[in-house]
This record gives structure tokens, C-alpha cells and sequence, in this order.
């Protein structure tokens, strides 16, 4: 879009930014209320997110303002996603199994972190991005339909 290294800081800047600044606000909602309707907020608004952001690709409208406010949607409700995702899996468990849980919950959300990038790289070989893009989109509506159906 812009071809520039500081643009790609900048939005990098704006998605992991709210992690560092709303970590402690975020912990404490997740445990004042429902982890599992925290997520199901978070995961609905990560979706819409994701389908907007799809709607201007397909319309050839993404400016440089509107990623980075989108980008900043998605790095506020992932701050607030995240500590109530990891406060679940104690909710899950029984106790004696909750430290191979988290440990595999950690790693599985790590793997995420390493692979997703790698997907998205070879699938840009094949598809558009706005593909791509409708893909996630898919995929957080899919998550946001089974956390309706969890009950702790």
C-alpha cells in the first residue's frame, strides 16, 4: 500500500500497543465477569472487524487511516479477549490436569502465532488477500458459534 517501513511499524505499533497499555483493565474484567460472554463480545466484534476490513478490500477502499483504526479495534478487543481465553481453561479442567492444559494451551496459541503468518504468506500466492481475509472472517464467526454452545 504504501511501500514504507515506518507505515509497517506504525500498524504494528497500533495492534500491540493496547495489549501493553490495557493489560491490567483487561485482567481485571476478565475476572469480574463471565469469561465465556467476554469472549463471545470480543470474538463478534474481532469478526465484524474482520468482515469490514474484507467489505473495503472488496471495494478498493482501504486508506491508511481507516487499517490503522481498524487495526486499533483489533488490538483494544484482543486485550480484553486474551486474559478472559487464558482465565478459561481453569474453568475447564479439573485441577489435576490444569498445568498440562495451560502448557497446551500455550502452545497451541504460540503455533498459532508461527503458522498463521506462514499460511497467509503461501495463500497470497494463490488467492487475494480479500480471500484470505474473508477466510479469518469465517473462522472468528465459526469460534463465535461454538463459544455459544459452552457452558462452565
Amino acid at each position: 500500500m504504501t511501500h514504507s517501513g515506518f507505515w509497517l511499524g506504525a500498524i504494528s505499533m497500533t495492534e500491540l500497543a493496547p495489549s501493553l497499555l490495557l493489560a491490567p483493565v483487561a485482567g481485571v474484567f476478565a475476572d469480574r465477569y463471565s469469561r465465556i460472554k467476554v469472549l463471545r463480545i470480543t470474538q463478534g466484534l474481532i469478526f465484524l472487524q474482520a468482515l469490514l476490513f474484507c467489505l473495503l478490500l472488496v471495494n478498493n477502499l482501504p486508506i491508511l487511516p481507516v487499517l490503522l483504526g481498524l487495526v486499533l479495534m483489533q488490538g483494544v478487543v484482543t486485550s480484553f479477549a486474551q486474559p478472559s481465553r487464558m482465565a478459561l481453561v481453569s474453568s475447564m479442567v479439573p485441577h489435576q490436569h490444569l498445568t498440562s492444559a495451560v502448557s497446551l494451551n500455550a502452545i497451541i496459541f504460540n503455533l498459532a502465532r508461527f503458522l498463521r503468518p506462514m499460511l497467509a504468506g503461501t495463500g497470497l500466492v494463490w488467492l487475494s488477500p480479500t480471500i484470505l481475509l474473508g477466510f479469518s472472517a469465517t473462522g472468528y464467526c465459526w469460534f463465535w458459534r461454538v463459544l455459544r454452545y459452552l457452558k462452565i
